[in-house]
């Protein structure tokens, strides 16, 4: 939640709505607690938490490419470290487990639409 709070005081500096959401094929996407997926099997909970420290590097990759702010892009530098750290932490536990790195777990009921 430290990373939130990083972006929602930035997104306020910055001078816009620090609200959770995505603009998709022309609709605004709301987040919601139905885009969390909670698998009760260890295996699942790990992998899904891998996946989703992988995809969020890969976007603030992305964002630290195109956007011009230096401020900004160094807290994002910031952020890749502490995401990057927790790869480490997920894979270190898979590892540690016999647990092999696969696709995540699909939830039983999607309600958060696809925004990539």
């Amino acid at each position: 939640m430290h990373h939130l709070d990083i972006f929602g005081e930035l997104a306020l500096k910055l001078g816009t709505d620090p609200r959770l959401w995505s603009y998709n094929k022309g609709r605004m996407y709301y987040w919601c607690p139905g885009c969390n997926q909670y698998p009760t099997q260890i295996n699942a909970l790990l992998t899904n938490a891998l996946a989703g420290e992988l995809e969020a590097l890969r976007k603030y990759h992305a964002q630290s490419e195109w956007i011009e702010d230096g401020h900004v892009r160094a807290i994002l530098n910031r952020i890749i470290a502490d995401e990057e750290l927790h790869v480490h932490i997920f894979r270190s536990l898979l590892t540690e487990l016999s647990i092999p790195e696969t696709a995540p777990a699909e939830s039983q009921e999607q309600t958060c639409p696809d925004l990539t």
